[in-house]
């Protein structure tokens, strides 16, 4: 948001989740959960000394669609081969994806609509007197400064 005068102009920020599940039908989702559920398994293969029960694996596994389905399959292999490469001894789990994910949004964001600078203010650097003139308006005495180095009082 910009102020301009008295009014202030807006701009459309993209939302930090970019809905790409709403654009699917639903044999289309159920088949995007089934990839975003194979990725994540071949990723937590690797982190995983013993493996859960079937039951409790596909609730594993349906948690991380209900985080990650809003994103597309290249965004979300992406961001887990980034976790892994960047903590291979440490599991991830679906928020430190989603935060990946969301951090890269917001970067191609910015870099697709720029913030606007922000306007160069003219500043005006008191003298002295202007400065003595400003602290006795506020009610404050001025103080007087002895310069031991040169000996003279400012």
């Amino acid at each position: 948001m910009t102020k301009t005068g008295t009014q202030v102009a807006t701009r459309a920020i993209a939302t930090p989740t970019p809905r790409h599940a709403q654009s699917l039908s639903p044999d289309q989702l159920d088949a995007h959960r089934q990839r975003i559920a194979f990725d994540v398994e071949v990723i937590l293969d690797g982190y995983w000394n013993d493996r859960p029960p079937e039951n409790v694996k596909a609730g594993i596994l349906a948690d991380w669609a209900d985080t990650l389905e809003d994103w597309t399959q290249e965004q979300i292999l992406y961001a887990l081969r980034k976790w892994r490469n960047e903590n291979p001894s440490r599991k991830p789990n679906p928020g430190h994806i989603l935060s990946i994910l969301k951090m890269m949004r917001g970067k191609a964001e910015v870099k697709r609509n720029p913030p606007a600078p922000a306007p160069h203010i003219e500043r005006h650097r008191a003298t002295g007197d202007e400065a003595a003139a400003i602290m006795a308006n506020a009610g404050f005495a001025p103080k007087r400064f002895n310069d031991e180095k040169k000996g003279t009082t400012q």
